[in-house]
């Protein structure tokens, strides 16, 4: 609670302005461990982690949960820090940021659908634009579910406060 104590109150954002700084810090972190834009740079060892033999979906889940660890972790500590300031933020802050945050992963997600449809006929544009665009459908993908699963849990207590 360093960031809280030290960072957010004194400079008094709003719950946009937090979701945004938070959204530059999963971005962050997920370059720092060493992905990128090629689909070489994915660690598929960390789906194959305690497994003797290949076992489809666990692999697939563990690869994408290794892979979105960085901006995932920075999205739990959003929801943690939006449900612990309900008294400086109204009741709805978590699923506003979540709505921020959703709007901010899927502008570039639409920006490069725009591109490679539009330039579709340029050789440079499938080993280029596309893996790009893979990583950032499955990244829109993944926290739209973290979202989901959050504005949920944050639904969920609402009821709970109010019965």
């Amino acid at each position: 609670m360093i960031l809280t104590r030290f960072i957010w109150r004194t400079l008094d954002y709003d719950a946009a302005q937090i979701t945004i700084i938070y959204y530059w810090f999963g971005q962050a972190s997920f370059y720092f461990q060493g992905n990128s834009n090629s689909i070489a740079t994915v660690d598929i060892s960390a789906g194959f982690v305690g497994f003797e033999d290949y076992v489809k979906l666990p692999a697939i889940f563990l690869t994408i949960f290794g892979t979105y660890i960085g901006p995932l972790l920075w999205a739990v500590h959003l929801t943690c820090y939006m449900s612990s300031e309900r008294s400086r933020y109204s009741s709805a802050s978590v699923g506003h940021s979540c709505y921020c945050y959703i709007l901010l992963r899927a502008i570039p997600a639409a920006v490069y659908i725009i591109l490679i449809t539009s330039l579709r006929y340029h050789l440079f544009i499938w080993s280029v634009f596309s893996p790009k665009l893979l990583y950032e459908g499955m990244h829109t993908l993944v926290t739209a579910a973290a979202c989901v699963m959050f504005t949920a849990m944050d639904q969920k207590r609402m009821v709970k406060t109010l019965s």
